[in-house]
């Protein structure tokens, strides 16, 4: 075209747009809650910890966080096995593979022409298929639990009823734990997005 500007050149990571990391209206209220709270950088830090290390499932996680903060729903063990038994095929079947192919392409992808925007690519489908999973959570949200008031204590006691009643090694997460908790209580509109 004349006239037309070029496109300025990017150096480093693509910022998002809000478009991209905000959840699209009418989509559940968990992955308003989770995607809010998942977005500070120690909560990122402690759900990947608690994912890495001790093998929980974030979405499970925030699950806790949101039933406990926005809904007011105290989680017991049953409840916890419950939740994660209903998303635990998705889980290891779509949103794990996806993880392990993005993960392993992090270190081939950048010597290969087009590898870092096919990675790019298989990390939105990753992102996609972690926010269905959330969704499927969400619809459990009333199920479960015993009525309380909603707090970001009941949101601590809901996390590390998922972290005794899930995590294959239990030692050491209470300050991931303790952390999600912290940035709950900081945070008024996170609580509240119910």
């Amino acid at each position: 075209m004349v006239g037309a500007r070029p496109e300025p050149r990017r150096f480093g990571p693509r910022r998002l747009r809000p478009s991209e990391t905000s959840p699209a209206p009418g989509t559940s209220a968990l992955r308003t809650f989770a995607v809010a709270l998942y977005d500070r950088k120690v909560v990122q830090a402690a759900c990947l910890a608690l994912q890495d290390v001790h093998g929980l499932d974030v979405n499970v996680v925030l699950f806790a966080a949101w039933t406990g903060a926005a809904l007011g729903r105290a989680l017991e063990a049953r409840d916890a096995r419950t939740a994660d038994e209903a998303v635990a095929a998705w889980r290891e079947r779509v949103v794990g593979p996806l993880r392990s192919v993005r993960r392993d392409m992090k270190s081939i992808a950048s010597g290969l022409a087009g590898g870092d925007a096919l990675r790019a690519k298989v990390k939105a489908v990753e992102l996609e298929a972690e926010l269905v999973e959330l969704d499927a959570l969400d619809r459990l949200g009333a199920e479960v639990g015993e009525a309380a008031a909603p707090s970001s204590e009941l949101a601590l006691a809901n996390i590390r009823t998922i972290v005794t009643a899930l995590a294959r090694e239990p030692g050491g997460a209470e300050a991931h734990v303790a952390a999600i908790a912290a940035a709950i209580g900081s945070n008024t509109d996170i609580g509240s997005s119910a």
